[in-house]
């Protein structure tokens, strides 16, 4: 006994439409397979930008905290001025979240 049945590359769901039913099985697969490959080349470049950006802002953490160890080995007039700029730093470093933040929102919308 052969028992064939159909199966869609990515499952999906369509309300009040039997996907498996012909012609919407056809439709549906052609639709999915021309369709995928675009996607992937679209989506992969971008994914790769934003891991690009968060890496840069864990870089920018870690620059921070680099200066924030070596405080304890500089003079007094000096580590004022480090932690000046550490203050400067970290409300770009909060400035640079924010938009990462906002770059992310409307990804989503």
């Amino acid at each position: 006994m052969n028992v064939c049945f159909s199966v869609l590359p990515f499952g999906m769901y369509v309300p009040g439409i039997d996907k498996y039913e012909s012609p919407f099985y056809e439709i549906f697969f052609v639709l999915q397979v021309i369709i995928t490959p675009m996607g992937c080349c679209m989506y992969i470049p971008f994914t790769n930008i934003i891991v690009a950006f968060i890496l840069f802002g864990i870089l920018m953490c870690k620059v921070m905290q680099h200066k924030l160890k070596q405080l304890h080995n500089i003079k007094d007039e000096k580590a004022r001025e480090v932690i000046i700029w550490c203050i400067k730093y970290q409300l770009e470093l909060i400035k640079y979240l924010f938009l990462l933040r906002s770059l992310r929102i409307r990804q989503c919308i």
